[in-house]
């Protein structure tokens, strides 16, 4: 049962784009797809006029970085690791980050405001501060392309308000 067909959208370096609808209509699930971590159901999908199922993942995770709506639960790791995973896609197999790598964490800590919190635990964070950090994450990897899934559900108006600020004053 088709919601949409023959979609075709494009969407530039520097522009902030909303997915907007209903619940259960496939929004997540698109935006899995075009981000490479789960199976295009039905089409193609280009990034940077390449079909996607031929872009590595490595190369995939340098042009695009997501941000999920799901808890993430890994031990004790701090603000400050979790925003160092997006330097993943550049690092060495032994995950050695170089001086750019830790400038590019420290810059996406303090562009969102993370910098107060980046030693404490995501497990002790609030929601609305987990999600700037894994939005600093995003800012880390560096990538082309940000994807978000409801990167304001279930915060206060405020949290979204800062939210939006943040990604307007990052896409502009």
């Amino acid at each position: 049962n088709s919601i949409l067909s023959n979609l075709n959208v494009n969407l530039n370096k520097g522009q902030l784009t909303c997915l907007v609808g209903k619940n259960g209509i496939g929004k997540s699930t698109l935006l899995r797809s075009i981000a490479g971590v789960q199976p295009v159901l039905d089409g193609e999908i280009l990034v940077n006029k390449m079909p996607l199922h031929t872009i590595s993942h490595m190369d995939l995770a340098k042009l695009i970085s997501l941000v999920l709506t799901d808890r993430i639960f890994a031990g004790n790791l701090t603000v400050e690791e979790l925003v160092a995973f997006g330097r993943f896609p550049y690092t060495n197999w032994l995950g050695n980050l170089t001086h750019e790598d830790i400038e590019k964490i420290n810059w996406a800590i303090e562009i969102t405001g993370t910098e107060e919190i980046k030693s404490s635990s995501i497990n002790e964070i609030s929601d609305g501060q987990f999600q700037k950090a894994l939005i600093a994450r995003a800012l880390a990897q560096d990538g082309d392309i940000m994807i978000l899934d409801e990167p304001t559900g279930g915060h206060d108006p405020v949290q979204i308000r800062e939210v939006r600020g943040l990604l307007r004053d990052f896409a502009d």
